[in-house]
């Protein structure tokens, strides 16, 4: 009444950990770079949320305001800043003929 079925799975599914196409030192530096990178505008998301969060709780208290202005102007700078070290990166990858690679899809 049942029947044995038998599914073909290939072994790279098994293996894969993300991991494949670091191989070489240019790439284990560019994965570093990326994860920095990705790092850095998790964290400026975070500043702007939290600047926010604490402007609306201010009540109108100048200190609270300051506080909240503070945060806010550090996460827009650093943005600025995150946003100048990716075009560099994506210069320099494309006058060294490096293809740029976002999210998994390679542009290049």
């Amino acid at each position: 009444m049942l029947e044995k079925v038998y599914a073909v799975v290939s072994s790279n599914s098994l293996t894969n950990t993300g991991f494949n196409d670091v191989s070489t030192l240019s790439s284990i530096f560019t994965w570093i770079v990326n994860l920095i990178i990705g790092a850095g505008w998790s964290i400026v998301i975070i500043m702007v949320a939290m600047g926010f969060l604490q402007y609306a709780m201010s009540q109108g208290d100048k200190g609270k305001v300051e506080t909240a202005q503070k945060w806010l102007t550090y996460a827009v700078v650093g943005g600025l800043g995150l946003a100048l070290v990716t075009a560099i990166r994506a210069i320099i990858q494309n006058l060294s003929g490096g293809a740029v690679s976002v999210n998994g899809v390679t542009i290049g």
